[in-house]
């Protein structure tokens, strides 16, 4: 799988596109097939290290916490989220790849207390 990565803190510069492990959906958790991601504001202030406080990070770490796309593994204990469905996940998933996990709860629409749209 293809994902973009950095090692360092920086600019742009220190973005790569990697070859990096597929996730997978553990439990309470799906993972979906990209099909769009977004960058905002704190994409690049994460990646220049401004967020360590509220948003702390190993290195290397992956970009991105918007992204649209299909769930295509459902973990244990992901009720109300079926294969196929258009989930679209706001949180820390590291979107910016052809793949990202991220948290669900038994509520579909929730997502560690962050709205997330299921269609």
């Amino acid at each position: 799988m293809k994902k973009v990565s950095f090692a360092e803190f920086g600019g742009p510069d220190v973005l790569h596109l990697i070859d990096a492990e597929e996730p997978h959906a553990g439990p309470g958790r799906i993972r979906i097939a990209v099909r769009a991601a977004g960058v905002n504001p704190v994409d690049w202030r994460v990646r220049e290290g401004q967020m360590l406080k509220v948003h702390p990070l190993e290195l290397p770490a992956g970009v991105g916490l918007d992204a649209a796309g299909v769930v295509d593994e459902v973990g244990e204990a992901a009720r109300l989220i079926s294969l196929g469905r258009l989930h679209i996940p706001v949180q820390r998933s590291y979107t910016l790849a052809e793949a990202a996990a991220a948290h669900t709860d038994s509520q579909a629409g929730h997502s560690r207390g962050r709205r997330v749209m299921v269609l």
